[in-house]
């Protein structure tokens, strides 16, 4: 049976295909019979699928011989359920879902990585949250340690478990430029929601590097 594992984040841009391809590779690595790294929507894209994609950065990252890009692929830099909108090519969510139970099928674990925040929009209808509940998956968090995260953080973990959604940990990723809060985030956090995993990954030159940072939770999974 496949374990799903939704990666969401606090907001865009806060390391979460960064995260997921460490997570990708420590899961790879971990003698796991199979494991799949799909993004089931992703904007801002080129004509073609290119190495800087985000799906094609996960499906590389577990050597993987279906998807090799984002099922859903759209050029406009905005939320998808917008980008679907200019293009003319809605997202599907029945065919969505069907599509990632499809190529998840005989993997043991499937990661899957939203778009934008937990709630940021993959219809108008639906998004992270739906795909998590709709697929009883386990979620992690992306953020970044700066000033703001522990409210970010908190907004989303606590929606995740108030749908009953397990949060296996938090990845708290350095920023490219500390401020005062630097360093002192995950402790704050780990004190507020007692249990809280937090696994604090430095700036790395490659994601192909985090992987390190990151056995502890693909062990967790």
């Amino acid at each position: 049976m496949t374990t799903y594992v939704v990666l969401t984040a606090t907001d865009t841009g806060a390391g979460k295909t960064w995260s997921g391809v460490a997570l990708a590779i420590a899961l790879a690595e971990s003698g796991r019979k199979r494991v799949v790294a799909i993004k089931p929507v992703e904007t801002g894209t080129s004509v073609e699928p290119d190495g800087g994609e985000d799906g094609v950065m996960l499906a590389q990252a577990t050597r993987q011989d279906a998807p090799k890009h984002a099922l859903y692929r759209f050029r406009a830099a905005v939320a998808a359920s917008v980008a679907a909108d200019r293009e003319g090519g809605a997202v599907v969510w029945r065919v969505l879902v069907e599509e990632i139970r499809r190529l998840s099928a005989g993997a043991d674990i499937a990661l899957l990585e939203g778009a934008g925040g937990l709630m940021a929009p993959i219809t108008w209808e639906k998004g992270p949250l739906d795909l998590a509940m709709e697929l009883k998956a386990k979620a992690v968090v992306a953020a970044v340690d700066r000033l703001g995260t522990i409210n970010h953080v908190l907004l989303t973990v606590d929606r995740l478990k108030f749908h009953g959604i397990d949060v296996l940990g938090v990845v708290l990723s350095e920023p490219e430029r500390a401020d005062e809060s630097t360093g002192t985030n995950a402790a704050s956090l780990q004190r507020m929601r007692p249990g809280l995993r937090m696994f604090s990954v430095p700036r790395l030159m490659s994601p192909n590097d985090g992987a390190e940072y990151v056995a502890e939770l693909a062990r967790l999974i």
